[in-house]
């Protein structure tokens, strides 16, 4: 059978009532079992065991979220067999689909036909490797309480009540994501836009009342890649010295990092975009002594004076 891998903007629909797996590392075994099942007519928990190299709880965590999206369903005993909707998937290219949804397609060449044909071997002879964040504790209890009825508050663009770290809030929900491992509620509180865990949401009560989005804010979002949502963000100069300035030239190292000058002696002056301090500070201090904070000055203080209060804990 001929794989299709383009992509079908319809696969969003399949998975929007969906929690997705526990984390992004999760896909390509997804898949494998997938590609698994259409070269063959069936699998056994025993075999996919020994095919993956992991646990058998691993294994039942992998088929369970594949018979919960309609792709697998049990025949009998531990042997598993695709549904009549996993062809219709095949068919229609939604793995690439897929890749794309949990952002793996950007590090991995899943637009070439043999990458999915190929994975189950790939994976047999483990030379390749990829880590993925490690996920809340909690993330698979949150996602049932909280993912499907804010995603319907969401699109119905309902507000909502919740409890959250022992306070009553009155939110607009916008938009559910994932970073590094942790689930998110971008929602505007009073007008003003923040971000809330999943797992800090204590109640959650979906109300009658409708809510007009804001366009700003939307685009807002669809730029975002931090925990960290404002509508406001303040531009931060850094002055990063020779010895790692290699690492900032290669790859942004700071959020919205933009090169202002190299210096004669190869340090660099950057610009960092920025919601808050907490958002700034934990990565400055991963590159001390190295870099420096040169505008706002506040901002340096305010780091110093952190970083003198650790040192006499």
């Amino acid at each position: 059978m001929s794989v299709a891998v383009g992509m079908l903007p319809g696969f969003r629909v399949m998975l929007r009532d969906r929690p997705m797996a526990k984390s992004s590392r999760d896909a390509a075994p997804l898949a494998g079992i997938m590609m698994m099942l259409f070269e063959q007519t069936s699998v056994t928990r025993s075999q996919l065991q020994v095919q993956f190299s992991v646990t058998e709880r691993t294994i039942y965590r992998y088929l369970a979220t594949l018979r919960d999206m309609g792709l697998i369903q049990l025949l009998e005993g531990e042997t598993y067999v695709r549904t009549s909707a996993a062809d219709l998937v095949i068919q229609s290219g939604l793995l690439r689909s897929f890749a794309d949804f949990v952002d793996v397609s950007k590090f991995l060449p899943v637009g070439h036909g043999d990458f999915w044909r190929k994975l189950p071997a790939r994976m047999d002879e483990k030379i390749i490797s990829i880590t993925g964040p490690v996920s809340e504790g909690s993330v698979q209890h949150d996602l049932q309480r909280h993912f499907s009825h804010l995603e319907k508050a969401i699109r119905e663009q309902r507000c909502c009540r919740i409890t959250y770290k022992n306070q009553h809030r009155h939110v607009e929900p916008y938009r559910l994501f994932h970073i590094q491992g942790v689930w998110y509620l971008a929602a505007t509180e009073q007008q003003r836009l923040k971000t809330f865990r999943l797992s800090g949401i204590e109640w959650l009560d979906v109300l009658p009342e409708a809510f007009t989005p804001d366009p700003t804010i939307n685009t807002i979002l669809l730029q975002q890649k931090t925990p960290w949502c404002s509508q406001e963000q303040t531009t931060v100069t850094v002055s990063v010295a020779p010895e790692v300035a290699g690492y900032f030239r290669q790859q942004a190292q700071l959020p919205e990092q933009e090169l202002i000058e190299s210096q004669t002696d190869g340090s660099l002056l950057l610009t960092t975009n920025v919601a808050h301090q907490k958002q700034l500070f934990p990565l400055i201090r991963f590159w001390l002594p190295h870099l420096r904070i040169v505008e706002p000055t506040e901002w340096q203080q305010a780091l110093e004076e952190e970083l003198k209060t650790v040192l006499n804990e």
